[in-house]
């Protein structure tokens, strides 16, 4: 676009391509108030989390107990067996979503911080190991496991610990879980004390934090460099 007037302010634009050769999440716009139907060169981001934009971010837990069974059976127990841990509530959330019963997929790419909790409770004395980690598109993530034991009838044990990822757009991670003891489950509200509320078996959230780019017909804050519409720069979404 030749420079003819300068353009000082704020725009509304909405987003045409995200797919930047520098990876550097630059966008392309129209801005209809400046351009009309033409497309921008590639807009620079003003921050990592531009002011203004909705934060991805979800929270979603499970109600039901979920035991060491073999997917496909009634009562089946296995050990040494990687088993899927599920979600079967969405609490509330913004670009996150919960697909298949487990899936915790992403709309936009960005750094996110992932947090869970799950509830394991033994309904035997002996002593038992249970091992926790997490899995991307399908293909578990190295050095994201953990062990934690139970001993004792009734006993619980909450382990809860968090990851930080890069990820981009439809991507979908899953926690997994195996055990050596086939008396050992996940327990949803395995007690009560005090009028406490109900224990989920899991609690997993995810909030983005930093790295935000946007989708594409995304409604976008637009500015121009010095004012002028060969530089343009987004801001945020709304």
């Amino acid at each position: 676009m030749p420079l003819e007037t300068s353009y000082p302010g704020i725009y509304r634009g909405f987003v045409v391509d995200t797919n930047d050769p520098l990876n550097a999440n630059r966008v392309r716009l129209i801005v209809p108030q400046i351009s009309g139907t033409e497309i921008t060169n590639w807009a620079w981001p003003i921050s990592g989390t531009p002011m203004g934009s909705k934060t991805p971010y979800a929270s979603a837990y499970d109600t039901t107990n979920q035991p060491a069974s073999q997917p496909g059976t009634a009562n089946s127990t296995v050990t040494n067996t990687a088993k899927v841990i599920t979600l079967n509530t969405f609490s509330e959330g913004y670009g996150i979503s919960i697909k298949d019963g487990s899936k915790l997929t992403f709309s936009y790419k960005g750094l996110y911080n992932i947090q869970f909790s799950a509830q394991f409770v033994s309904t035997n004395s002996s002593l038992a190991k249970v091992q926790i980690w997490l899995a991307k598109n399908g293909v578990n993530l190295s050095q994201t496991s953990g062990v934690v034991t139970l001993s004792g009838t009734g006993a619980a044990t909450l382990p809860a610990w968090n990851y930080v990822l890069n990820l981009k757009a439809n991507d979908y991670l899953q926690l997994y879980w195996a055990t050596d003891a086939p008396h050992v489950y996940l327990g949803a509200n395995p007690v009560s004390l005090g009028g406490a509320p109900d224990t989920p078996s899991v609690i997993l959230t995810a909030v983005l934090e930093s790295g935000y780019l946007p989708s594409a017909a995304d409604p976008c804050w637009v500015m121009f460099e010095g004012g002028d519409p060969n530089f343009p720069l987004w801001l945020g979404t709304f």
